[in-house]
């Protein structure tokens, strides 16, 4: 049950035995007839009172006609007659196989399968049906479509009226990222690429001075420090004086 038939069935339950007690209580047993009898002459009273009888008789109204002419939803549907035999299948069967086949290659999932058997057997299917991964719906669709007609004629027979699929979300389904997000991806990217796949930049014969603008590292320019020369030392070696020859004075 959701939430909104929830939501009325309590609105229904409050309003009818508020109208109840507004209407048994005097009447009946013979309590709160002054207080009710004042709050009915109170304009806002009396209108309050009238709007909860109204949602009592709506709502029995509609428990009435869906009583009346709501289908029975048998629980076993009757396949095949053999002499004054019955071949039944129940509708948890049906159910059950209608998820092996959606599941049987396990690229999609039954979130749910509802089966509605009519009067002389015949069988209609509703499966909700969510993929693992992004698919192209069409072509799965028709292919999921013959498949679970196939299994479901293995136990039903021709009892299959008509088979309803209906398709969700997909479980990896990302949302798309904002332009943020893009940029910062991008420039990672483009921060990670070496510079020897950058293409060179094209020496043209001109006077003007082209910078090139990749992404290539920037390295500072070395200045080389000139010391000043210093002469080298020059070592002079004295010639041997010859020695005087006898009876020369020195």
């Amino acid at each position: 049950m959701n939430g909104f038939k929830r939501f009325c069935l309590i609105i229904f339950g409050l309003a009818g035995l508020l109208s109840l007690a507004v209407f048994a209580l005097p009447a009946f047993f013979g309590l709160y007839e002054k207080e009710i009898a004042a709050i009915a002459v109170d304009p806002i009273g009396g209108r309050a009172i009238v709007c909860l009888a109204c949602i009592t008789a709506i709502g029995l109204a509609f428990c009435l006609l869906r009583g009346i002419f709501t289908p029975r939803n048998r629980k076993s549907v009757i396949i095949s007659s053999e002499g004054g035999d019955e071949i039944q299948v129940t509708r948890d069967a049906i159910k059950a196989q209608a998820v092996h086949v959606i599941e049987c290659d396990g690229t999609m999932t039954a979130r749910s399968v509802a089966v509605k058997a009519k009067k002389r057997g015949h069988i209609r299917v509703f499966a909700r049906v969510q993929p693992q991964t992004p698919i192209n719906v069409v072509d799965a669709g028709a292919t999921l479509h013959a498949d679970l007609v196939r299994g479901l004629a293995d136990i039903c027979g021709d009892k299959v009226e008509s088979v309803d699929i209906e398709f969700l979300d997909a479980v990896t389904h990302e949302e798309p990222q904002s332009f943020d997000e893009l940029e910062a991806s991008y420039a990672s990217a483009r921060a990670t690429v070496p510079a020897a796949s950058v293409p060179a930049v094209e020496e043209h014969a001109s006077d003007d001075i082209t910078v090139p603008m990749g992404t290539s590292s920037w390295h500072p320019l070395e200045v080389a420090q000139t010391a000043p020369e210093v002469p080298e030392p020059q070592v002079t070696l004295d010639e041997p004086t010859p020695e005087p020859a006898d009876g020369e004075e020195q």
